[in-house]
């Protein structure tokens, strides 16, 4: 199931592709919440891959965290899979993780969506409404 709405055709291809990467073993089905897993952590790294796939490093103590980024990277070589560093985080106090901020203190809303929700000027059309409602 899709977790949002797409068109017949790309429904398709993401349903071909999520087989295909369920086939490899490279990811597995989840049913639990994600935000609810990074709950308790205080040190966070996200790990961007050169195809879009994002991994996120989550460990409960610095040196597990240091040493667990460590056997991604290694792994990563090992594979000739490349991270596209200008996108990664290593070893932060916080991340943005689908749409919202989360640290230690838990999860909080994004301060930059806030500000583009603020600053978007008063709809005065239906279709202005829709725009707006796309984006929130």
């Amino acid at each position: 199931m899709l977790a949002y709405r797409a068109n017949s055709k790309e429904s398709k291809e993401i349903h071909k592709q999520v087989e295909k990467l369920l086939e490899k073993g490279w990811v597995r089905e989840s049913r639990n919440d994600l935000l609810d897993e990074l709950h308790g952590y205080m040190i966070f790294s996200k790990i961007y891959l050169r195809s879009d796939f994002m991994n996120h490093v989550l460990r409960s103590t610095v040196d597990d965290h240091a040493m667990y980024v460590k056997q991604v990277f290694e792994l990563l070589e090992k594979e000739s899979s490349y991270a596209n560093i200008e996108e990664c985080t290593i070893c932060s106090s916080e991340m943005v993780f689908l749409g919202f901020v989360v640290g230690f203190e838990g999860v909080k809303v994004n301060d930059e969506k806030v500000k583009v929700i603020q600053s978007w000027p008063t709809p005065k059309y239906v279709s202005d409404v829709r725009s707006f409602h796309g984006l929130a």
